[in-house]
């Protein structure tokens, strides 16, 4: 992972390898949370007192990826620029609000993990 990590800093890559790789990372996490730990949430849901058919497991699931989904277009508009966020690049009209609310978004998140 440090070689992986580092390699970018040692060689110029072009972006579009960059974001392949990102891509490709960002793939490995979301199968290993869906394959591994998807199948442990449907059993602790099964053990909850509730008589539904309902899948709630899946349903919480697909919730916790697109609400900060939605959050995040509402918010920034549709322009998914972190760059500029981070930035705070006033001249493409950014407010700056886009930042605070992904802010705020992880630190919810953190409460709830008891991180």
């Amino acid at each position: 992972a440090l070689i992986g990590g580092l390699l970018p800093t040692r060689r110029q890559t072009s972006p579009s390898v960059l974001s392949l790789g990102n891509c490709f990372s960002g793939g490995i996490f979301i199968s290993a949370a869906f394959l591994h730990m998807l199948q442990e949430s449907v059993e602790g849901f099964a053990t909850l007192p509730l008589k539904t058919h309902f899948p709630l497991a899946m349903f919480c699931t697909v919730l916790g990826i697109l609400i900060p989904f939605f959050i995040e277009k509402v918010v920034l508009g549709g322009r998914h620029d972190h760059a500029a966020l981070l930035a705070n690049d006033k001249s493409k009209g950014d407010s700056g609000l886009g930042i605070y609310v992904l802010w705020l978004m992880l630190g919810v998140h953190s409460i709830i993990e008891g991180a």
